[in-house]
């Protein structure tokens, strides 16, 4: 499960100064001076990171005083290719030299953006994690091109992606200027085309998650009763930006006579359906209560969405056998639209937290049905 872009960015700043032998230090600094609001910002974080096994945290007054990272935490960084240590001016300028090179194009500087001149390689960085790159050759636009296809080629390589190209033909010497930036700082929200945001629901199922985890972890809103429960969930949902409703009458309810009650409702920017938030509560495999649940969601989906998900607040002792007999039991049931593909999808990280995947077929197309187990007993 990926974490919050912030809490990737504390968790890159930690690598960097546990590397300088300053972890201690960046710490204190990360409370400085800062409000009470502030504070439980960084404890958020750094909550996340430690629930997701990635460094060992201590706290003492409510402030961290000691952080360690684990070899969970290198995993993680490499795995999503956040941190490239090995990557500077040296690096990119051995980088164009050789492709440069290979290609006739063997002046490379440090360019000033009104120069003119000869066919040229120049860069320019705006930070250690952007750079801009200009390539130019007199009559040369199928050699621009190329040389920036393998510049981009071996940039990937250290984690680095295009985010913006601008060519210019006005003179006989054709240019490309080509931005980079590592693929760490890119934005993972939805792909913005104009006004409209188009929602993505891997983006969202992780930030679902999160909601759950912190849930799950919030003594006081985890006693509080099913609609409670669900609207805490609502709430972290909205206030990660996404446009969450809740009780809204949708589709049919599970009588088929009248429209019944979505428990969340997650829309887009523009108010139109995404997914839907069905949820009950378990104390044991209640065969009436599941299948009740998940006939209702499918009762107020009304336009047959891709994926929607159904979040059990689970009370039983002995959770990993309630797992296996609720996961064998969506597979036999008599569900208005079959189950198939039943499939644990759960991060290990957490033992009280299962998830399980599920697919159906409607009117001739495949959806996905995911089932959320948190064990708050």
């Amino acid at each position: 499960m990926r974490l919050s872009r912030k809490t990737e960015e504390l968790l890159i700043e930690l690598l960097k100064n546990e590397d300088k032998g300053k972890l201690g230090g960046y710490i204190s600094e990360l409370y400085k001076n800062k409000s009470h609001a502030e504070k439980t910002e960084v404890n958020q974080r750094l909550g996340d990171i430690k629930n997701s096994g990635l460094a060992n945290v201590q706290y003492g007054d409510d402030i961290a005083y000691l952080v360690s990272l684990t070899h969970k935490a290198y995993d993680y960084i490499e795995d999503n290719r956040l941190y490239i240590k090995l990557f500077d001016k040296d690096k990119l300028i051995e980088i164009l030299k050789t492709i440069g090179s290979s290609n006739g194009i063997n002046k490379i500087l440090i360019y000033d953006i009104g120069s003119c001149g000869k066919s040229q390689i120049g860069w320019r960085q705006n930070d250690e994690y952007e750079w801009q790159i200009k390539i130019e050759a007199i009559s040369g636009m199928l050699l621009v091109k190329r040389v920036a296809g393998e510049v981009e080629k071996e940039m990937s390589k250290y984690g680095f992606e295009v985010i913006e190209i601008n060519d210019d033909n006005s003179t006989p010497r054709f240019k490309r200027y080509i931005k980079f930036a590592h693929a760490s700082v890119i934005p993972t929200e939805p792909i913005q085309y104009g006004q409209k945001q188009v929602f993505n629901f891997e983006n969202f199922f992780n930030d679902f998650m999160n909601s759950c985890i912190r849930l799950q972890g919030n003594k006081r809103a985890s006693e509080g009763n099913e609609d409670e429960k669900t609207t805490y969930i609502r709430d972290m949902l909205n206030a990660a930006n996404y446009n969450v409703l809740d009780q809204t009458k949708r589709g049919q309810s599970a009588t088929g006579l009248q429209a019944g009650e979505v428990d969340l409702l997650v829309c887009d920017l523009e108010s139109i359906p995404t997914a839907i938030i069905e949820a009950l509560v378990l104390e044991s495999v209640d065969s009436a209560s599941i299948k009740l649940h998940i006939d209702k969601l499918s009762g107020y989906d009304a336009n047959g969405l891709d994926k929607n998900i159904i979040l059990s607040y689970v009370y039983i002792a002995d959770f990993k056998s309630f797992t296996e007999r609720y996961k064998r039991h969506i597979g036999e049931a008599k569900f208005n639209f079959p189950l198939t593909d039943i499939e644990d999808i759960s991060n290990k990280q957490y033992s009280e937290i299962k998830v399980i995947s599920s697919k159906f077929n409607r009117s001739g197309l495949d959806r996905e049905l995911f089932h959320v187990l948190l064990n708050l007993k």
